[in-house]
């Protein structure tokens, strides 16, 4: 993960914040339930993403015979690997 807990925190009461402030938006529950909500969803992508990269970091090992010798720069490659994994699945980062 590469936010720290009290970063989640601090953007989930700001995004409610700024919720609260628009005028389109009601809230139908309090905002602590919806802060909580928020906060629980950002961590929950965060989660995503690291078993994502963690995935990537697996083939990038498996291939890394492959890969040494050659002129590959392995920031390219990882980025290409989870792009392609989030394709495959459907998630957006």
């Amino acid at each position: 993960m590469r936010l720290k807990p009290e970063k989640v925190e601090d953007l989930s009461r700001k995004i409610v914040a700024a919720l609260q402030q628009d005028t389109r938006v009601k809230f139908l529950k309090s905002a602590d339930e919806i802060e909580r909500t928020v906060r629980k969803v950002l961590l929950d992508d965060l989660q995503r993403e690291d078993e994502i990269m963690k995935e990537v970091d697996e083939i990038m090992e498996k291939h890394r015979n492959k890969i040494v010798g050659k002129n590959v720069d392995v920031q390219v490659l990882r980025r290409k690997i989870r792009d392609q994994l989030t394709r495959e699945r459907k998630i957006v980062l």
